[in-house]
C-alpha cells in the first residue's frame, strides 16, 4: 500500500483495522498525497464496510480506478 502511495501519490481498497476493544473490522480506504513547497501531506477518507455487500464493495472500487 505505501509503495503505491509514494510511487503514484494515491490508493484505494480496503483493508482489515481493529477497534480499541480489540475487534477486527473491513475499512475501505481512498488515500491521496498533496504535496506543496514545505511538506507533503496525506489525506485518508474510509468507510467501515460492514453491511455492505460483495457487489457494492466492487462496484465502488470500480467506479473510483
Amino acid at each position: 500500500m505505501w509503495r503505491e502511495i509514494l510511487a503514484r501519490g494515491e490508493w484505494y481498497g480496503e483493508y482489515a483495522n481493529q477497534r480499541p476493544d480489540g475487534t477486527t473490522f473491513r475499512e475501505a480506504a481512498s488515500i491521496a498525497t498533496i504535496t506543496d513547497a514545505d511538506a507533503t501531506h496525506v489525506i485518508v477518507v474510509f468507510d467501515e464496510v460492514a453491511g455492505r455487500t460483495r457487489g457494492q464493495s466492487r462496484r465502488n472500487t470500480s467506479v473510483r480506478n
